[in-house]
């Protein structure tokens, strides 16, 4: 009879939230950087649209930074808030950076004219390891 494996606990998960709602800077949501501690990125959500009076869908892309360093970049294009929102999400990355350094999800859009405005919205889930 096989016996029972007893797993170690998952690592405790955080998550961090940004949102432009339609204003002129990119959306970004941080995990700030703690001395001797190594963010790992787990997931990523990457949502948004354009509105405004003459509203144009165009290409964009969300950036994975690591302190200073660009470690993942994801090419997505926002459509018109008639045509719907473009969210993707992706899990599994495990993606480590640098202890001691802060961890940031960027979305490359936050344009906004008196004709066009990106609305974004960016998701960062992660564990710590030590």
């Amino acid at each position: 009879m096989a016996h029972a494996q007893t797993l170690p606990a998952p690592p405790d998960e955080w998550t961090v939230i940004g949102s432009s709602n339609g204003t002129s800077s990119a959306a970004s949501a941080t995990r700030a950087g703690v001395s001797g501690v190594q963010h790992v990125a787990d997931c990523v959500s990457i949502a948004g649209y354009t509105s405004g009076a003459a509203p144009v869908a165009f290409p964009t892309a969300a950036y994975l930074y690591d302190g200073e360093t660009i470690v993942a970049i994801w090419s997505i294009s926002l459509p018109t808030a008639s045509a719907g929102i473009t969210q993707v999400s992706l899990c599994g990355l495990s993606v480590p950076g640098t202890a001691g350094n802060a961890m940031t999800l960027d979305f490359g859009g936050g344009t906004c004219s008196t004709a066009s405005c990106a609305h974004e919205t960016v998701t960062l889930i992660g564990h710590d390891a030590t």
